[in-house]
């Protein structure tokens, strides 16, 4: 079959779960092309992909370099600052940004005649597109806890259904068309967020990134902590800078920790190095999790994702976006402690720590969510379920 993906133009987006179905559906025999912006031209064609232009798509800096079309999409200083919401989402994703991708697929992937459309939850062109040429879309969940399932999303996409000579639709729901494919056991979602769309599978199971040596030299004797707040999250930042906090904290605790701080934080860092604490450019945050005894994130949904999947407790600090949701899920569930904002200090992040690392009752939950996951089908499973919507 005939298989078109989407995708913002933004990695975090297409790498966790658009760039493993193209692969697996190309590995499956079936003919795959990717749309999106030319900002992941070589992510797309770097994994042996067709890659197809999308030309107004724009990446994450691109959407910032026009202040008047910034302020349109909701890019706005006092936006970002706070929680993501069915109206700023609706606002970044489904009016303009939609509708100039669902009609430059028109132009672009027409002639491809897709059997299938499937994009992530961000991308709501293809959404657009393929009821436009009546063929079945599904989309991957990339970021479970943002509302793009909400009625306040409504009033931008209809805007855009309207312009694109599409009836209203009055549900929020109805948005998740076909399948809404989750690589997140069911149990993470709050059940008024679950849909009869809602799919779920496991994530494919790729070998872990080899550790570099000097990971592999840090003391044995006490627990190890990782704390990693993200990149692209640098882009939106507004508040203040946790990680000198973060370091502050754990150089006062009986542990050992590695810290990403980036190139740029490590070149600059001026703030004491405490003699427990290896401060790193970067980490290869996947298959450390594996390893660590509790993560320091700022409950970003990649990272959210990868310290499930490794089933290492957390200790949350979010800031923006779907960062506060995603971080009162996981306390919810009792994976870790959250965090606010106003309540960041050394202080608050070392007693979090210790709460986390003294009580097995954190690790036990996300161990045992993992177990659940771990009987979810497989991405075999996935292909055929894809290949019978189009019979």
């Amino acid at each position: 079959m005939r298989v078109l993906l989407t995708s913002d133009a933004v990695y975090s987006h297409f790498a966790p779960m658009v760039a493993p179905v193209a692969v697996a559906l190309r590995e499956a025999g079936h003919e795959v092309t990717v749309a999106t912006g030319a900002e992941l031209a070589a992510e797309v064609t770097g994994r042996g992909l067709r890659h197809l232009v999308l030309p107004r798509m724009l990446g994450p800096r691109e959407k910032f370099a026009d202040p008047e079309r910034a302020r349109r999409l909701g890019l706005t200083p006092e936006a970002l600052a706070g929680p993501v919401t069915g109206e700023s989402f609706g606002r970044l994703f489904a009016a303009e940004t939609a509708l100039a991708a669902a009609e430059d697929l028109i132009e672009v992937a027409s002639g491809f005649a897709p059997q299938l459309v499937i994009r992530e939850n961000a991308e709501l062109g293809a959404y657009l597109f393929a009821e436009k040429i009546g063929v079945p879309c599904v989309t991957l969940d990339t970021a479970a806890m943002a509302p793009a399932l909400h009625d306040d999303v409504l009033p931008f996409i209809n805007g855009s259904r309207a312009a694109f000579g599409l009836p209203p639709i009055t549900s929020g729901a109805a948005m998740a068309g076909a399948a809404w494919v989750s690589w997140l056991h069911p149990s993470f979602y709050p059940p008024e967020q679950l849909t009869p769309a809602h799919r779920h599978y496991q994530a494919p199971g790729d070998e872990p990134d080899t550790l570099a040596a000097e990971f592999g030299e840090l003391p044995t004797d006490r627990p190890l902590v990782l704390a990693a707040l993200g990149t692209h999250s640098k882009l939106l930042a507004q508040g203040a800078d946790p990680l000198p906090e973060i370091v502050e904290a754990l150089g006062t605790l009986p542990v050992t920790a590695v810290v990403a701080v980036g190139d740029d934080g490590l070149a600059r860092w001026e703030r004491a190095r405490p003699a427990n604490v290896l401060l790193s450019a970067f980490v290869p945050q996947r298959a450390l999790l594996r390893t660590v005894d509790l993560f320091i994130t700022h409950a970003g949904f990649g990272g959210v994702r990868e310290t499930l999947d490794a089933a290492t407790p957390v200790v949350a600090l979010p800031q923006r976006q779907d960062q506060p949701a995603n971080a009162r899920r996981m306390a919810e569930l009792g994976f870790g402690v959250r965090l606010d904002e106003d309540e960041i200090s050394a202080a608050a992040i070392a007693a979090a720590v210790e709460k986390v690392l003294s009580d097995p009752g954190y690790r036990h939950a996300i161990r045992g969510f993992r177990r659940r996951t771990s009987t979810l089908p497989t991405m075999e499973r996935l292909i055929a379920d894809l290949e019978s919507l189009v019979g």
